[in-house]
C-alpha cells in the first residue's frame, strides 16, 4: 500500500496528495473523500507516469466553508486535510486590527482562523484559573476573521481562544497579545494608556541624520546588569537595571555609542519567566508583541513588563541613546498545538515540506512562512507596534537570510514612513536555504552584517587557530581594505553605499574577540604577550569603528570581555555571560582607546561618509600589501573640517615606515591613544608600530 503522508489544498478545485512511495498512473489507492461530513466524488491526476505527488480534483469546486472539514480516508485510516496555500484568498485587509481593541465601555476581540468551525472567547478574572468566568461565542466574517464585542470594562482580565479546527479543539493565547500572565499562560487585556511611565508623553528621541552616524552597541539585559554592584537587587538582571544609574548606565553613556541594541526581549520559551536561575539569550520567540516578563520587576503583573520596558527606553533616550530591538521572526520555539500560530491556523505560519514536515532552514526545527500574507502582516504589525507604542528606533533581524526578500524590502519602506530615521539591518544568512544574500540589500533601505570584515579582522569564527589581520595573518589586507571603504560593489564588495554594511569583529555569537585571539595565540608558533593581544584588540576596534558604514560592537569588547572561552554561551550560567566590571579597570587603556575612536568618528564626518560618488572621488588606497594598508581621505571629505586624513593600519609583527606627503601632519591615533586631540606633530617618515593604527590629518 502506498500510504498518504501529507495533503494540502493549493486552490479551491485541487487537493495535492503526497505518498511515502512512488504511485503509478492508474494505480488503485483506496481513497475516499468527504467534505463537511458528506462523501464527494473526485478524479486523480498525475503530471508523470510515476510520482509521489497525486492531484485529487473534487467533482465540485470547494467553498471557503468547505475548507473547514476536508477528510480523506485510506484503508480505514482518516486523514484530516488542513488547508494552507488556499487560505491566501481568505484574508482581511492588511490594515485590519487584530487581537483586542480596548475601551472602558467594551472590548472587541478578533482572531483570524478561516479553518475553524467555531471559536469561543474564554475570559478569566484570575490568571491562574482553570475554568473561565465568561464564555462568548464568536462570529465569523467572510475574510476568515472571528469577532465579538464584550460590554463592560475588561481592563486586567485574561483570555484564551478555544478553537475547533482540523478535527481538534484547542485552547490558545492570542498571537496578537499585547501582554500576558506569567510565563505566557494567558493573554491579558490592558489599557495601554495606564502602562505609560511618568513623562512618557514627553519622550524625546535623539536625532539621527544618517544611518552611518550610528555606533551600535549590543547588550543582553541580564549580562550588563547582573554584577553591577551599584544598583539594587530588585533591578539586577532587568530592564530597569540598565538605566538605574549604576555601572551599566554610566558605561553606556561614557563609551560614546549612539544606539543600544538589546538582545531578544520579546517573550521567549527556553526559560520560564518565574525561574530566576534559568539563563538564555532568548532566540526562541513565543509571541511577537509582548515584552519578556523575565526582565521585569514583576512578571506576574501584565502591566509591569510593559511599563518597565517603556521606562528603560525613555531613560535611554534621555541619556542620548537610541534603542534597537533584536527581533527573531524566522522561527518559533514551539510547533503544533503548543505554538499559538499552529493552534490558530495549523501549518499556515510555517514552511512545510511535501512529506508534511516542518522545514528547518534555521537550525531551530522550523521556519516561519514569511512569504504568506498573514505572516507578513504579523511581522509588519509587530514592528509598527514596537515603534508606535514603545518608541523603538531600530531593528536587528536575526537570520534575516531565510526571511522573504519582498517582506524585508517592504517593511523598510513602511517603517520609514512612520519613523524616517529608523535603523534596519540583519543577518544575511541562516542555517539552511538563504533567500537574502549580501548584495540583495543594495538600494533597498536596510543594511546587512559584514562577515567579510569580521573574518578578515579576527580570522575564522569556527576554527580558533585561524588568525586574522590583527594577529599578523598574511593575505588579509586586500579584503580588509575593501571593507574599510564600505565594501563597495566596484571593488568587489556588496554595497551601493556604506549605510548598507554593518562592520564588526565581535557579537554575541561565537567566542568573544579576546577569547578567540587568546586561543589562537596558544596554537601559534609565536609566543604572544598580553600587551600584543591588547594591541590586536585595539586594532580590531579601529578597523571596525573607522571603516565606512555602520560600526557595531559587542558589550565588553572595549575592555577585553571573556566568557571563559565558551564559544556558544546561549544557555550558559550568568557566571559565564555576566559582565565582569573589574575588567574595565584591568583593561582601562583598551577602553579609553575604543572611547577615543568613537569620539573621533562622532566628531569627524569623513568617517561617516555615505555618498558613493564622493568616496570614489576623494578616497584613495595608497598601499595594500604585506599586512599594511594606507588609506587617504582628501579635500574635506563629507565637509569634514580636516582637509586631508591618513588612516594607516599595520598588521605586521614588526614596525613599518611610511613617507608622508610634504608638510606637517597631526597624529591623533597611534598604538597607545585614540581621539581628536593631537598626540604629536609629524613630518617626513612616519614609523608605525607593530599591530597598530595611525590616523593623521592636516
Amino acid at each position: 500500500m502506498k500510504n498518504l503522508v501529507w495533503a494540502k489544498i493549493p486552490a479551491f478545485n485541487t487537493i495535492d496528495l503526497y505518498f511515502d512511495q512512488e504511485v503509478h498512473l492508474g494505480e488503485d489507492l483506496s481513497l475516499n473523500l468527504s467534505i463537511s461530513g458528506k462523501p464527494v466524488d473526485f478524479i486523480l491526476a498525475m503530471d508523470s507516469p510515476s510520482s509521489n505527488h497525486v492531484k485529487m480534483i473534487p467533482e465540485t469546486k470547494l467553498s471557503p466553508f468547505d475548507l473547514k472539514e476536508v477528510v480523506i480516508e485510506q484503508d480505514g485510516k482518516t486523514f484530516w486535510v488542513c488547508p494552507v496555500d488556499v487560505l491566501e484568498e481568505i484574508t482581511p485587509e492588511e490594515d485590519e486590527d487584530l487581537g483586542y481593541l480596548y475601551t472602558e465601555d467594551k472590548t472587541t476581540f478578533r482572531i483570524w482562523s478561516p479553518v475553524a468551525k467555531s471559536v469561543r472567547l474564554l475570559l478569566y478574572e484570575d490568571y491562574d484559573s482553570d475554568d473561565p468566568d465568561v464564555v462568548v461565542d464568536m462570529e465569523e466574517r467572510e475574510d476568515g476573521v472571528w469577532e465579538t464585542n464584550v460590554d463592560g470594562n475588561l481592563d486586567g482580565w485574561f483570555y484564551l481562544y478555544e478553537i475547533d479546527r482540523c478535527g481538534k479543539t484547542v485552547r490558545t493565547v492570542d498571537i496578537y497579545s499585547k501582554s500576558v500572565s506569567v510565563n505566557g499562560g494567558k493573554s491579558a487585556v490592558v489599557d495601554l494608556e495606564k502602562s505609560n511611565p511618568e513623562g512618557w508623553e514627553r519622550d524625546i528621541i535623539p536625532a539621527l541624520d544618517n544611518p552611518t552616524d550610528s555606533i551600535v552597541y549590543e547588550i543582553h539585559i541580564a549580562d550588563i546588569t547582573a554584577f553591577d554592584d551599584e544598583i539594587t537587587d530588585e533591578v539586577k538582571g532587568g530592564y530597569l537595571g540598565v538605566v538605574a544609574g549604576g555601572k551599566a548606565t554610566k558605561h553606556l553613556v561614557e563609551l560614546g555609542i549612539t544606539h543600544v541594541q538589546i538582545m531578544p526581549s520579546m517573550i521567549f520559551r527556553s526559560c520560564m519567566e518565574d525561574d530566576e536561575s534559568c539563563y538564555n539569550w532568548g532566540y526562541d520567540p513565543y509571541l511577537y508583541m509582548v515584552p519578556s516578563g523575565k526582565y521585569s520587576t514583576d512578571p506576574y503583573n501584565p502591566y509591569v513588563r510593559i511599563r518597565d520596558f517603556k521606562e528603560m527606553v525613555m531613560k535611554l533616550h534621555r541619556l542620548g541613546l537610541r534603542v534597537v530591538m533584536d527581533v527573531v521572526f524566522p522561527h518559533t520555539f514551539d510547533i503544533g498545538e503548543k505554538s499559538p500560530f499552529d493552534a490558530s491556523v495549523p501549518f499556515y505560519y510555517y514552511r512545510i515540506s511535501k512529506e508534511g514536515k516542518y522545514v528547518d532552514e534555521t537550525g531551530c526545527g522550523n521556519t516561519t512562512a514569511t512569504e504568506r500574507k498573514m505572516m507578513k502582516k504579523l511581522v509588519l504589525d509587530s514592528l509598527k507596534y514596537w515603534i508606535q507604542e514603545y518608541h523603538i528606533d531600530g531593528f536587528r533581524f536575526d537570520q534575516m537570510g531565510v526571511m522573504d526578500k519582498s517582506l524585508v524590502e517592504d517593511l523598510a519602506k513602511r517603517l520609514r514612513k512612520i519613523k524616517p530615521s529608523v535603523l534596519i539591518y540583519g543577518e544575511p544568512w541562516g542555517a539552511g536555504t538563504t533567500r537574502i544574500f549580501k548584495g540583495d540589500q543594495k538600494g533597498k533601505g536596510y543594511g546587512v552584517f559584514n562577515d567579510e570584515i569580521r573574518d578578515t579582522i579576527r580570522g575564522s569564527v569556527f576554527e580558533v587557530e585561524k588568525k586574522g589581520f590583527v594577529m599578523a595573518q598574511p593575505g588579509t589586507e586586500r579584503r580588509l581594505s575593501v571593507a574599510l571603504l564600505g565594501s563597495p560593489s566596484y571593488l568587489g564588495g556588496f554595497t551601493s553605499k556604506p549605510e548598507e554594511t554593518v562592520n564588526y569583529s565581535e557579537c554575541h555569537d561565537n567566542h568573544t574577540l579576546w577569547d578567540k585571539n587568546v586561543l589562537a595565540s596558544r596554537r601559534d608558533s609565536k609566543k604572544w604577550t598580553e600587551e600584543e593581544l591588547k594591541r590586536a584588540q585595539k586594532l580590531a576596534g579601529g578597523a571596525s569603528i573607522l571603516a565606512l558604514g555602520i560600526p557595531f560592537l559587542h558589550l565588553g569588547q572595549d575592555f577585553c570581555r571573556t566568557k571563559n572561552f565558551n564559544p556558544n554561551s546561549y544557555n550558559a550560567p550568568i557566571e559565564i555571560n555576566g559582565v565582569d566590571w573589574k575588567r574595565k579597570e584591568m583593561f582601562k587603556d583598551v577602553f579609553e582607546y575604543y572611547k577615543g575612536l568613537m569620539e573621533l568618528r562622532r566628531n569627524h564626518r569623513a568617517f561617516r561618509t555615505n555618498d558613493p560618488d564622493e568616496i570614489r572621488e576623494k578616497v584613495k588606497l595608497l598601499r595594500v600589501e604585506n599586512l599594511f594598508i594606507v588609506l587617504y581621505f582628501g579635500y574635506h571629505m563629507n565637509e569634514d573640517p580636516w582637509k586631508e586624513i591618513f588612516v594607516i593600519l599595520n598588521g605586521c609583527l614588526n614596525a613599518r615606515k611610511y613617507h608622508l606627503p610634504e608638510g606637517v601632519w597631526n597624529l591623533v591615533v597611534d598604538e597607545n591613544s585614540a581621539g581628536v586631540e593631537t598626540i604629536r606633530r609629524v613630518e617626513g617618515v612616519l614609523k608605525i608600530e607593530p599591530i597598530s593604527m595611525n590616523v593623521l590629518w592636516r
